[in-house]
């Protein structure tokens, strides 16, 4: 049980085992010709690659059988969901439950679910509930652990969603975020309970949290404060919220210019630039944001700039970076040229064959 349970935190499939396993399912779970099951695969694979978020979950073991369902039976949910975190998870935890638990008990199993996810503590009287939830393993001192962070994080962000908008608990909640905000095994409770707090209370509910995240000075956490907001930011884009009011509230905090002088910063500080790129290349709307500034110091009189900023638009993997690339590697500098080839290889765009 033990050895059951680190292997499904820990294996992660590779872009070859994806691409296998989804064109396995789909020959023998589509009806039909072997053509409608390619193009079903071909869907798929092409709506992992255009959603960095959603090609992250089916690379995890335990929920790739599950995304291949979901697609099958409802590929226009899916699409619909876009990269929303929350809503993705929604329809997968909904469709393992349809078979487990009846819908009336679906809220109660949630809160459950979310006060074990926060606090670890042990199965109750509910035992048959949560025994039939299908997220968790039992363990030797009776209590429990869920089948993959992941899910634990999704049922942490309901439940904290919940204590914020409650009178009763919201202290639990402006608690937790001031002890565990900067946490980086937090990031993905925190991007949970964006989506969910828009979902409940809209944008109204996003400022709201966006202030409670203020409460410690910016200055103080430096980047760290940037990268949060942003990822509150792209799970409310993810769930529909217009631009207009995105917008508003990118001028209201000041995002995209805090943004630009991090990304400055960036070029000469190894360490910043990992940091920075590593989170952007999981939100696409800012990663495309910054590509013209690291194009433009493609150009830059340093060396050492030109090859950083060649690294950087490698791993944010923006497709718009492929043009400024090709053309560094025309620069009479040979370690630019090297770095720049590099990151057209991670970008795997065909324009940069003949190039290359």
């Amino acid at each position: 049980s033990v050895c059951r349970h680190l292997q499904v935190h820990t294996i992660s499939y590779s872009q070859k085992t994806v691409t296998r396993y989804i064109q396995r399912f789909f020959l023998t779970a589509v009806e039909g010709t072997e053509t409608k099951a390619q193009e079903a695969a071909a869907a798929l694979l092409a709506h992992l690659r255009k959603h960095p978020n959603v090609h992250e979950m089916a690379q995890v073991p335990i929920i790739l059988p599950l995304l291949c369902q979901l697609w099958q039976q409802y590929s226009v949910s899916v699409v619909q969901a876009g990269h929303s975190l929350i809503q993705l998870y929604d329809l997968l935890v909904q469709k393992v439950w349809n078979d487990r638990i009846d819908s009336c008990h679906h809220g109660q199993v949630t809160k459950l679910l979310g006060d074990i996810a926060l606090t670890g503590q042990k199965i109750g009287a509910e035992q048959h509930l949560l025994q039939q939830s299908g997220f968790l393993w039992s363990t030797d001192d009776e209590r429990v652990a869920f089948i993959h962070t992941l899910f634990r994080d999704y049922f942490a962000g309901k439940a904290l969603t919940d204590q914020f908008f409650s009178e009763d608990e919201c202290k639990s909640a402006y608690t937790w975020l001031a002890q565990h905000q900067y946490k980086a095994e937090s990031e993905k409770t925190l991007s949970f309970m964006a989506g969910a707090v828009y979902q409940k209370k809209g944008l109204e509910g996003l400022q709201q949290l966006l202030k409670a995240l203020a409460v410690t000075p910016r200055e103080a956490l430096g980047l760290q404060y940037l990268l949060l907001q942003l990822r509150c930011a792209e799970q409310c884009r993810a769930a529909g919220v217009p631009d207009a009011q995105l917008e508003q509230i990118e001028k209201e905090y000041g995002l995209r210019q805090a943004l630009q002088a991090w990304v400055q910063k960036s070029l000469k500080d190894k360490t910043l630039r990992n940091q920075l790129t590593t989170v952007l290349s999981r939100l696409p709307h800012w990663a495309r944001d910054v590509v013209a500034i690291y194009g433009r110091a493609l150009k830059d009189k340093s060396k050492d700039v030109r090859i950083a900023a060649a690294a950087a638009l490698g791993k944010l993997g923006c497709q718009e970076a492929v043009d400024p690339l090709i053309g560094a590697l025309k620069a009479r500098c040979e370690h630019v040229r090297r770095s720049a080839a590099a990151a057209l290889g991670k970008l795997g765009n065909k324009k940069a064959v003949d190039p290359l």
